[in-house]
Formats: C-alpha cells, sequence, structure tokens
C-alpha cells in the first residue's frame, strides 16, 4: 500500500478510538538479531560473535563501528537490509506478542498501523510474518526509497504529526529507537499538542539507554518501558481520554 493510502486507511482505522498506538517492528515486536547475527558471521567467517556480544554493544552498528572491517561491514550490511530472507519468518521479541494482546485488551484502544524504516518493497514479508507470528492485522507504513535511513527519526516523526492532525485522541508511538523518541520530546516542547513517546526498554536498545542515561519524564509524554509495563502506561492515557458515553 502506496504512503497516501496507507496513511488514510490508519486515519479511518483510528478515528472512533480515543487512543492509538503505532508500533515500530524490528527489535520491537521482531527480532532481525539472532538471523542477522548468523549471517554476519558467516559472511565474515567470525565463528565466536554472539547474539549476546551484540545485545550488549547495542546492536550491529555499535559493536562493529571500533573494528578495522567496519566498511567491510557496511556493504554487508546495507545489502542485508534490502534482503527480504532476512526479514522473514523472525523471532518474537521478549514479552511483546502478551504485552499487545493487553493493549487489545484496553477499552477503546487501537493499534493504528506499524511504522517501520524497512525499506517499501519488503512490506508483503512484514505483512506475512506479523499475523504469522500472532500480531494483530494492521497498516504497514514503510520506508520509502527516496527516505534515507539517516533521516528515519525526521521521516517517522512526519508520519505521526499527519496521522495526529484533526485525531481527537492521544496518538502514543513504542520504539526501540531513542533518535525518534527523543524527536517526539522535542517536537512536544515546542508544540500546543501531545504525542506520546514509548522508548521499549529490550534486548538491544538496553544498552543504547543506560549509555545514554535516558529515563522517564511523564511531565513531557516521555517514558521507558519494557513490555510488561507499556500497557499500564497505554491504560492511563486512554482512560484519560474517557468522555461521558463511556
Amino acid at each position: 500500500m502506496e504512503i497516501p493510502a496507507a496513511l488514510s486507511a490508519v486515519k479511518e482505522r483510528i478515528r472512533s478510538s480515543r487512543c492509538a498506538v503505532i508500533l515500530d517492528i524490528d527489535e520491537t515486536i521482531l527480532s532481525l538479531l539472532g538471523k542477522w547475527t548468523e549471517h554476519i558471521k558467516l559472511r565474515m567467517k567470525l565463528d565466536n560473535l554472539t547474539v549476546q556480544q551484540i545485545r550488549d554493544s547495542g546492536g550491529l552498528e555499535n559493536f562493529f563501528r571500533s573494528s578495522p572491517r567496519y566498511n567491510e561491514f557496511k556493504e554487508i550490511h546495507g545489502s542485508m537490509r534490502e534482503s527480504g530472507e532476512l526479514h522473514s519468518d523472525l523471532e518474537i521479541v521478549e514479552g511483546a506478542l502478551a504485552g499487545v494482546q493487553k493493549l487489545l485488551e484496553i477499552p477503546r484502544l487501537t493499534i493504528g498501523c506499524y511504522l517501520t524504516t524497512r525499506p517499501f518493497h519488503i512490506t508483503s514479508i512484514a505483512e506475512v510474518d506479523i499475523q504469522a507470528k500472532g500480531f494483530p492485522a494492521a497498516p504497514i507504513i514503510a520506508r520509502p526509497g527516496h527516505v534515507p535511513r539517516e533521516s528515519t527519526a525526521q521521516w517517522k516523526l512526519a508520519i505521526l504529526e499527519e496521522l495526529q492532525r484533526n485525531y481527537e485522541g492521544v496518538l502514543i508511538l513504542v520504539d526501540d529507537r531513542i533518535p525518534i523518541a527523543k524527536a517526539v520530546r522535542e517536537r512536544n516542547r515546542e508544540s500546543g499538542t501531545v504525542i506520546v513517546a514509548i522508548v521499549l526498554s529490550g534486548p538491544v536498545s538496553r544498552a543504547n539507554i543506560t549509555r545514554e542515561g535516558i529515563v522517564t519524564c511523564s511531565s513531557e509524554h516521555f517514558y521507558v518501558a519494557d513490555w510488561e509495563g507499556i500497557p499500564q502506561i497505554c491504560s492511563e492515557y486512554a482512560r484519560t481520554q474517557e468522555g461521558p458515553d463511556d
């Protein structure tokens, strides 16, 4: 589904809800890490590379950044991002399925869409995998080819602002990437409206959250939480939107 059509579908989907949750995919509900680590090990002949090492480093990019083989890694990593096979049949992030199921139990809350930096041309793979793993069907908004990965935070923020336009409920982003959460937080400081940002404290993001000293600031609608805590945060926002007919 092209971006304008997807945006229209999401706006219609959330129109009657009081709270709309926008979910990232990779390392938020599905994990690329195991599959990608094995691929890197094979391509770069790194027999001792482990998933735990990558987690402790805060992701593949961080792990290889100071390596003399960084440029080799970057070339391989770039091709991996375009591979449909390497984005399919992924593991579920710990607690994500139970957490999303709890979100679905919250009155007047809707999973608005999945907002991902995956390339647009592999959207159909995400659709299949998400539903096969038990997550709810919802529109997927994926990064168009003309948007570089370096502009991901700005692109996602623009999508969120468009979804919020004329929406009477509260919009909540759940994403493991700190830059997009920070961009939403800064936007809230300058705007008269609010988009809630929840940084998922997950297996990969936890190291970066600790390294940067990222903490919850509820007065700015900015949260750090794992999948056990996310439903409660969303539930509280949904309750604030209750009307006399609820």
